[in-house]
């Protein structure tokens, strides 16, 4: 391979130098073109003729102007690249007054306008092209305000020391903006917290701002409150209209903020309660949508050349606001549905909850997910700190699975201390087997809790993991054998031992390799001359899964023959490892055989693959 490439190398420099050659008629000066006054001479009619003996795709490179310089030469004077390039008559900062008076529908007109900008924010879009491109957002961030007196947007001593000088519109719009930022403030760091990826789920560049991340949430909240009783002390006729879409906004933005300040560590009664608020008074907000003003001078892409003038200038990315209300719409409802893991007592119970979770249509917001994972995180503690608590987990898994009634997970085992006795060393290998799959199965977790695209990917990763996992828990197995006594199956004159704990690992990692290939066709990966070989492997993965579930229910039969008279605890257990496994089997015969039928009514290759 490095002698092809060598080859290609070798072969493309010979090829330039024979480009070289066919315009060697041009010159290319090395030095600055001056004249003798040494002012500037003007050759872009030289180089127009110079450049038109060229084709179409070719290029003349100089010693002393580089790919660097080229690049940046494109930026200079350049609207669409250079941030600080003004237009005829343009002014580099706005001119938009912020302590003007506004209309009780120029209140709502920017609230909504803000709460576009917001869901932009919450949707991937960087914070200059969203909410940090409002006029009133940057005069009340920078300077960064100490006191919750100074966040305003106009920084005079006298109306910083007495807010009571504001006029109503304005108070009632600096309340929601106090309200709106530290929502995000939340959302910030209730991300932050969980497992995301950088500007692929969300982007959280502050651009040396802060969310108001200094200041507590209850003063936010009397904010909020003092700005509804305002409102509603309103008694003019003209704008009563206005007032219910202002108090509207200003219940839903404290709804939405107490919702987003909750975490794991608060009630589900509590959590659930909060987000039946937000819808609740989010109908409202869009019933009177209507009524609202814009203001687009308030809003201005100028802003950027404060924030990041490293980088070309970018549009604002504001969500039409029947997008915003999905969005919206969505949240509530996923912040109610996901308080649903709560109640799954299993972690084989979790990951089909996250799954189906997973499966909704649009996928649940970044928010949701990093929500999700933290619930699960406080109520499984799979990061290993109980470690008494964690085994538990992982031993109900196996007598759901492989080991039912089974003495090897007899609580009885661990009040042993006779380090001879075999029940002591069971007891001691199970908790070793407990400590050493819960990496695994929490990176699993995580995996299916990110966005589609990224599940796949991690997979990847976390199917690999598995792989050796099993083999470290084949040794487990191997050591279990020797404090069991287990006698082997014998088929065909063949010894077949039951390996529980690896039959385990190696079930859960032949469903994530399925997992793999079926997230391929959704994610739309394969070519389709690949269809009908991915359509085969998909098949055959499915049926190796069936016959080592086929295997464990062989195990599982011979285990429950073993027994004579059972008592009705351990009939629930066998009934519920049987109806577990038969439902893995159908799944699996299920699979294989769609997979087999699409194999064959897959379009063949085309001629180029022949």
């Amino acid at each position: 391979m490095a002698a092809v490439i060598s080859n290609l190398s070798l072969a493309q420099e010979t090829s330039d130098e024979k480009k070289s050659n066919q315009f060697s008629s041009i010159t290319v000066k090395k030095s600055a073109v001056t004249t003798s006054s040494g002012k500037g001479k003007d050759i872009t009619d030289e180089f127009s003729k110079a450049a038109s003996a060229l084709p179409t795709g070719e290029l003349l490179k100089d010693d002393f102007f580089t790919l660097f310089e080229a690049v940046g030469a494109l930026e200079i004077m350049d609207s669409k690249m250079d941030s600080g390039f003004l237009e005829h008559g343009d002014t580099l900062e706005d001119v938009y007054d912020v302590s003007r008076e506004l209309l009780p529908e120029e209140v709502v007109g920017i609230m909504d306008s803000l709460l576009c900008l917001e869901i932009a924010w919450y949707m991937g879009h960087p914070l200059s092209v969203t909410l940090f491109s409002s006029v009133y957002i940057d005069k009340m961030l920078w300077p960064e305000p100490k006191t919750i007196e100074q966040a305003t947007f106009v920084r005079s001593h006298e109306l910083a020391s007495d807010q009571s000088k504001l006029s109503t519109p304005q108070m009632v719009l600096r309340a929601y903006c106090l309200g709106l930022l530290k929502t995000c403030d939340c959302v910030l760091d209730r991300i932050s917290r969980q497992t995301y990826y950088e500007e692929e789920d969300f982007c959280t560049n502050l651009y040396n701002r802060s969310l108001l991340r200094s200041f507590d949430a209850g003063e936010i909240c009397t904010a909020l409150e003092a700005a509804l009783d305002t409102v509603k002390e309103w008694t003019d006729t003209e704008t009563a209209h206005s007032s219910k879409a202002l108090v509207s906004r200003l219940e839903y933005r404290e709804a939405l903020l107490k919702a987003m300040m909750t975490d794991g560590s608060s009630n589900t009664v509590e959590r659930t309660s909060r987000w039946h608020d937000c819808s609740k008074s989010f109908d409202t907000v869009i019933a009177t949508y209507d009524l609202g003003v814009e203001v687009p001078e308030s809003f201005s892409p100028k802003i950027q050349r404060r924030l990041a003038s490293s980088v070309p200038p970018r549009p604002i990315m504001q969500t039409e606001f029947g997008d915003t209300s999905a969005f919206l719409e969505r949240l509530h409802e996923d912040g109610l549905v996901v308080e649903g893991v709560l109640k799954c007592d299993k972690l084989s119970s979790v990951v089909t909850f996250v799954s189906v979770f997973q499966a909704r249509n649009p996928q649940p917001s970044v928010i949701m997910r990093c929500q999700l994972q933290e619930l699960i995180l406080s109520k499984f503690n799979l990061n290993g700190r109980e470690q008494g608590k964690l085994k538990e987990y992982f031993l109900e898994e196996l007598r759901e699975l492989v080991l039912p009634a089974d003495f090897l997970l007899d609580p009885a085992n661990g009040l042993v201390e006779t380090p001879h006795d075999d029940r002591y060393r069971i007891f001691q290998v199970m908790k070793r087997f407990a400590v050493t799959v819960s990496e695994p199965y929490y990176n699993l977790i995580r995996a299916l809790t990110m966005n589609r695209s990224r599940i796949r990917r991690m997979l990847c990763h976390v199917v690999l993991e598995w792989d050796g996992l099993q083999i470290e828990l084949e040794e487990l197995d191997a050591e279990l054998r020797q404090h069991t006594h287990e006698k082997a199956l014998v088929e065909a004159g063949e010894e077949i031992w039951e390996y529980p704990l690896s039959s385990w690992a190696y079930e859960i990692k032949l469903q994530q390799m399925i997992w793999i290939v079926q997230l391929g066709f959704e994610l739309e990966v394969y070519h389709q001359e690949e269809l009908a070989f991915i359509y085969w492997y998909l098949q055959h993965l499915a049926t190796v899964h069936y016959k080592h579930v086929e295997r464990i229910i062989t195990f599982v039969r011979r285990k429950r023959s073993r027994i004579g008279s059972i008592t009705s605890e351990q009939q629930e257990v066998f009934e519920r490892c049987s109806f577990v496994l038969l439902f893995k089997a159908e799944e699996s015969v299920a699979t294989a055989h769609l997979a087999e039928a699409l194999c064959y009514v897959s379009p063949p290759p085309s001629s180029t693959f022949q």
